[in-house]
C-alpha cells in the first residue's frame, strides 16, 4: 500500500475556478507549504483589513456607487471616484459614524444587560 499515497488527491480543499490538480506539478511537501502559505496570507490579510476599516468603506462605497449609477465607462468612473478631493473627508466621516454607531450599540447592550429582570 505504499504506492497508494502517491496516487491520492492532495489533502487540501479542491481548486476553485481552475482545472483539476496536476499531481506531478508539486511534491507533497511543496503542496503542504503552498497550503500553509495561503492560510498565513489569508490570516495576514484579515488582520490588515481589521486594522484598516477604511479599506472596506472605500471599496464598498465605490461598489455601491457603481451599482447605483451603472456608468458606461467604468475605468473613467473609477478614476474620477478615487481622485475626488472630498473622498478622504467622506471616508473619515463614515468611519466616525460607524464608531459612533458601534459605541451606541455597545452602550445600549451594556445598559440592557445590567438591568435586572423584573418579576
Amino acid at each position: 500500500m505504499e504506492g497508494a499515497d502517491e496516487d491520492a488527491e492532495p489533502q487540501m480543499p479542491p481548486p476553485v475556478g481552475s482545472e483539476s490538480y496536476d499531481l506531478d506539478a508539486l511534491s507533497q511537501r511543496q503542496q503542504d507549504l503552498l497550503y500553509e502559505f495561503k492560510i498565513d496570507t489569508r490570516i495576514a490579510n484579515e488582520y490588515y483589513l481589521r486594522k484598516h476599516p477604511e479599506v472596506e468603506l472605500l471599496l464598498g462605497d465605490f461598489m455601491r456607487s457603481v451599482l447605483l449609477k451603472r456608468p458606461k465607462n467604468i475605468r473613467g468612473f473609477a478614476a474620477e471616484y478615487y481622485t475626488d478631493l472630498k473622498l478622504p473627508e467622506k471616508i473619515r466621516q463614515k468611519l466616525h459614524e460607524r464608531e459612533k454607531m458601534r459605541h451606541g450599540v455597545l452602550t445600549t447592550q451594556l445598559s440592557t444587560s445590567s438591568e435586572s429582570p423584573r418579576p
